[in-house]
């Protein structure tokens, strides 16, 4: 991640064999402990860029479909941004979900974040989607819901890939509860290369670890109050589904919010850690749980190994 010595910030990254990733080494920082500062110490950065991508072709301008329909469902459509490169290469591709508790909330919301990225002028294609905010008939959870809905759409954009001119290699972003089914469909689905988690939610299952007024929406998108089963509850966890072989995950958090705690990405990223799986961990200790739109873009470039410090806090 960009480092920004005016805010309290602790990246972790790991190398996984095969896999093109970004190392940073901290030294003088023993395990997994979040200090308050980071003056003084040293920064070795090692990229290995992926093959065969041409993120950094001038975007010239881009092509815009508003309400691209993927299903049935008056929620299931999508804003298509395709870039058109100077060169014509085929693009790389992220689906970004918007947050709102779960059953709130639009594309719209995400509006500004699509702007920064454009500005980034990089030929990276965005999908900003909608999706089911209402559990299914019978007992379909709302969380199956939803994830099926981010199947369809991912899917439904790679069968059109060559219409699209863009790379069979998706990444996912998403805010607040729209980053944690992007790492619950990251985590349990195939085919994601990387993924985004803003203010994102990871442990679901110990209630007095989540915000009084969200209790309820958990029972909602989980289809069970507490109590009644806590495997329900850790399956519906990114912390305790992540394993060595999810995909390389990047997670931001703002050091004021009053909705998610950053505990919830700490224990994340040290788990991720453990298994050797390429991660970043970053603590932005003057931003609450709405993290600047800056910021957010940022962290998506990143995960492309982009000069991206065209785009500043």
């Amino acid at each position: 991640m960009m480092l920004d010595m005016n805010h309290h910030i602790f990246t972790v990254s790991a190398c996984r064999r095969n896999k093109p990733v970004r190392l940073f080494l901290l030294r003088g920082l023993a395990g997994l402990l979040l200090i308050p500062a980071v003056l003084g110490c040293k920064w070795l950065q090692v990229e290995v860029s992926p093959p065969q991508s041409h993120i950094d072709d001038l975007a010239k301008r881009y092509k815009i479909q508003k309400n691209v329909k993927y299903g049935k469902d008056p929620l299931h459509t999508f804003d298509l941004y395709l870039p058109e490169s100077e060169f014509g290469n085929p693009s790389e591709i992220v689906v970004i979900v918007h947050g709102g508790a779960w059953y709130a909330g639009d594309k719209a919301w995400l509006d500004p974040t699509v702007d920064s990225l454009m500005k980034a002028r990089k030929n990276l294609a965005i999908v900003n989607m909608n999706y089911r905010l209402l559990p299914g008939p019978g007992k379909t959870r709302l969380l199956t819901n939803q994830l099926n809905d981010i199947d369809s759409c991912v899917n439904f954009v790679l069968r059109k890939a060559e219409d699209y001119n863009i790379r069979k290699r998706v990444v996912l972003a998403g805010v607040s509860a729209g980053g944690h089914l992007s790492l619950m469909y990251a985590y349990t689905r195939k085919d994601v290369a990387a993924v985004v988690g803003i203010s994102a939610y990871t442990e679901l299952s110990d209630r007095l670890f989540m915000d009084r007024e969200l209790r309820n929406n958990v029972v909602y998108l989980v289809g069970a109050n507490y109590g009644d089963s806590l495997q329900l509850f850790k399956d519906a966890s990114p912390l305790y589904i992540a394993g060595p072989e999810v995909p390389p995950t990047v997670l931001v958090y703002g050091g004021q919010d009053q909705r998610v705690t950053h505990q919830q990405g700490r224990l994340l990223a040290a788990k991720l850690s453990s298994f050797n799986v390429p991660n970043s961990y970053v603590l932005l200790g003057g931003e609450d749980h709405n993290v600047s739109v800056a910021y957010v873009a940022n962290a998506i470039l990143d995960v492309y190994g982009t000069k991206k410090y065209v785009l500043g806090p």
